[in-house]
């Protein structure tokens, strides 16, 4: 607990009464006195931390990080860790040339956390200019810090649960775990399809494969199945609580209303109407898609 040291000061002093041929009297008062005296004093000097943390209040936003983070081995070690940990937190900034699904699951993410950030809508990357954060071009990019960025909407994710554990959105089990990521890849898979459909649709019209796109169109169909017969009539996509499978499948079914209306996934798959229609209550969805509301 807190102010051990003090209280083993105190209780070496007393207990000199109890030993023969030490005296620890002084000016007329008993060892008692003068261990509760001493005790304090170690504390004041050594223990300054168990006094602040006396004051501060129980559930106190500044140090739930701290908290989270593995026991250090000394006070120096833990106020370097959390010093870290706050700037970057401090300055997490999202940069997208344009809302997307693999955005919507970063920003959502964020709000789940309780951090805040910034959003620039810009381009990731420049061509022509040799080294870059992106080389692969992706999209968003989150830069924590002056020195740390991260590009691929997972790794975003895997980091931000990292450095922010509470509330957790990846459970700690492995079967559960390796769910999430099964619901993370067709989620991704669906978007990465519909992207492509819609370059595709931009071509002139004697470049443009219609056997191409049909294919593409039967493998958003068959994904559309497989996920609606794993979600069944559950209310979260994995266990008992929100996780980033909910946010890959809530950013994939906004996605299909902005770039796949040919295909009324709603007359289709009920339960992901009804799903889709829960979720879209939820404070950290609501405040991300609230825009596209009105369709819904």
């Amino acid at each position: 607990g807190r102010f051990t040291m003090g209280a083993l000061v105190t209780f070496v002093v007393t207990i000199t009464d109890l030993i023969p041929g030490i005296d620890v009297n002084m000016l007329g008062i008993g060892a008692p006195f003068w261990g509760l005296v001493f005790g304090f004093a170690t504390s004041l000097l050594l223990e300054r931390h168990d006094f602040r943390a006396e004051k501060a209040p129980a559930a106190e936003p500044e140090e739930e990080e701290i908290r989270a983070l593995p026991p250090p081995q000394d006070t120096i070690a833990a106020e370097a860790i959390a010093h870290a940990h706050d700037e970057e937190l401090a300055s997490l900034t999202v940069i997208s040339p344009s809302p997307s699904p693999h955005t919507y699951r970063v920003l959502i993410a964020l709000k789940e956390k309780r951090l805040h950030y910034r959003f620039v809508e810009d381009m990731t990357w420049q061509a022509g200019q040799g080294v870059s954060e992106n080389p692969l071009s992706r999209n968003p990019m989150l830069k924590a810090g002056e020195r740390k960025t991260f590009v691929d909407p997972r790794m975003i994710l895997d980091y931000l649960e990292a450095v922010r554990p509470d509330p957790p959105l990846m459970p700690v089990g492995r079967d559960e775990a390796f769910e999430v990521r099964r619901w993370e890849v067709l989620a991704e898979g669906v978007s990465g399809i519909v992207i492509d459909l819609y370059i595709e649709s931009a071509r002139p019209f004697p470049f443009e494969s219609e056997e191409w796109v049909r294919r593409q169109q039967t493998r958003v169909l068959d994904s559309l199945a497989t996920l609606a017969d794993m979600l069944g009539d559950r209310e979260y996509c994995v266990g008992d609580r929100f996780t980033r499978a909910d946010i890959a499948l809530v950013a994939m079914l906004d996605h299909l209303d902005t770039q796949f209306t040919k295909f009324d996934w709603r007359r289709a798959y009920g339960n992901l109407t009804l799903y889709f229609s829960r979720m879209r209550d939820r404070p950290s969805i609501r405040e991300v898609l609230g825009e596209y509301y009105g369709r819904v």
